[in-house]
């Protein structure tokens, strides 16, 4: 068990690490730069090369992620009075189901607005890094499942299937 257990466990970091990767890379693309003049944007694209020079196998960990952001500026972007105001504003969303919901309607804001915005050549990679993120990152496996189905119904094959069928194998696998 030792050597598949760390096979796997090495597996699931690597996986992780390149959803944050897309992910990061999916908001330095999709950003709206109207708002604080590209500020923000400026700094994901830092925070993107910081990702690409990442050589750990796993995530960073808080005191690194916070270096990261410092250095990329968007640690000062997150403090801005346009920001900060936004923050306050946000709620969580609400359901008939209160328990299966947690995430803030603006994270689904958020990728709305991304796949919006694309460019038809980067909307398949987009949709690709929501999805990714919503597989690693979402705690709710239901939660995961109804929003990968959904996308599979609005999105062209290419961009949903194989993240799904990747899914599909793992736990048919046993995980």
């Amino acid at each position: 068990r030792g050597s598949q257990g760390t096979a796997a466990e090495a597996a699931e970091a690597a996986r992780r690490l390149g959803a944050l990767r897309l992910w990061v890379s999916a908001l330095a693309r999709g950003v709206p730069r109207a708002v604080d003049g590209g500020m923000l944007a400026r700094g994901l694209a830092e925070l993107e090369v910081e990702m690409d020079a990442w050589e750990e196998a796993d995530l960073p960990g808080e005191q690194q992620w916070a270096g990261m952001l410092q250095r990329a500026g968007i640690s000062e972007s997150i403090g801005s009075p346009y920001l900060s105001e936004a923050a306050n504003r946000l709620v969580m969303c609400t359901s008939t189901m209160p328990a299966r919901h947690g995430y803030p309607c603006s994270l689904w804001l958020l990728f709305h607005t991304l796949l919006a915005h694309a460019s038809p050549e980067h909307a398949p990679q987009t949709l690709e890094a929501i999805l990714r993120y919503v597989d690693v990152f979402f705690s709710c496996a239901e939660c995961v499942a109804h929003f990968r189905s959904l996308a599979l119904h609005l999105s062209p094959p290419s961009a949903a299937a194989p993240a799904a069928s990747a899914a599909s194998a793992a736990s048919a696998g046993g995980g």
